[in-house]
C-alpha cells in the first residue's frame, strides 16, 4: 500500500472510498493507519517529515485512543533511540 493511500485512509477514517465508515471502523482504521505510517517512517527516514506533518493533524482527534497512538508514533519518529512498541512489526525488526 502506498504512503498516499495510507494518509488518505487516516484522513477519511475508513477503508471505503466513499468516506462512509461502518460502526467502530473509523477508530480501527485510524489506528491501523497510524501504526503503518510509523513503520514506514522508521524504515524510510526520507518520508518521516511528511508523515509527521500528517500525524500532527490528529493530535487533537476526538478519540483518546487516536491521540495516544499519534503521540507514541511522533515520539518514535522523532527519537532515533526509540523503537516501535512490541507487537507493532510482525517480524520484530525492520529490514530494508
Amino acid at each position: 500500500m502506498s504512503l498516499n493511500a495510507l494518509i488518505a485512509m487516516l484522513k477519511r477514517g475508513t477503508l471505503a472510498s466513499d468516506g462512509k465508515a461502518g460502526e467502530g471502523e473509523g477508530v480501527f482504521v485510524k489506528g491501523w493507519s497510524i501504526v503503518s505510517l510509523t513503520i514506514i517512517g522508521k524504515k524510510y527516514p526520507l518520508k518521516r517529515e511528511r508523515i509527521l506533518r500528517e500525524l500532527k493533524k490528529f493530535e487533537r482527534d476526538e478519540r483518546a485512543s487516536v491521540r495516544s497512538k499519534v503521540k507514541k508514533a511522533m515520539e518514535v519518529l522523532t527519537d532515533e533511540t526509540k523503537d516501535l512498541p512490541k507487537g507493532r512489526s510482525k517480524s520484530g525488526q525492520l529490514s530494508g
